[in-house]
């Protein structure tokens, strides 16, 4: 369903951020009897028909241990996930922040994707990039200070 989305974006470069509310490998949760999530093979499938990479399964010895994003009593799984295209992106990182959001039982996430220059014979990616856009890195002083 989000493939042919991911097909259409400009110079097919695409990112997708958010609790997908899956593992992908043993790794990625705490508990040892947990089977992995039935919801990994539509994920995979969105990444293959993609061309697509996920960030954790990027990351070096990423670990529910080490860098949950779930938690519920002793339990501590990555669920929350950063995917993103194969073109127009060089690399990216992702990072879990050591505190919960307040309501809920996940830790927020933060990536960082270094975007490959664009060609310059891609006028209408050239024009997206002059008009102007919301900047979502200026957060209210009151998350600021958590």
């Amino acid at each position: 369903m989000l493939s042919p989305l991911c097909w259409d974006a400009p110079s097919h470069t695409w990112y997708v951020i958010g609790d997908c509310n899956l593992t992908l490998t043993s790794s990625e949760t705490s508990t040892s009897a947990a089977p992995l999530s039935p919801n990994r093979v539509p994920y995979l499938d969105f990444l293959c028909n993609s061309e697509g990479l996920d960030l954790w399964l990027a990351s070096p010895n990423h670990s529910a241990l080490t860098h949950y994003t779930f938690a519920h009593g002793t339990s501590c799984s990555i669920l929350d996930r950063v995917a993103h295209s194969n073109f127009g992106i060089l690399s990216g990182f992702i990072n879990v922040a050591p505190i919960y959001i307040p309501a809920t039982d996940h830790c927020p996430i933060s990536a960082t994707l270094i975007l490959s220059q664009p060609s310059v014979g891609n006028s209408q990616f050239l024009q997206h990039l002059q008009t102007p856009h919301c900047n979502f890195a200026i957060l209210p002083k009151t998350l600021k200070t958590l």
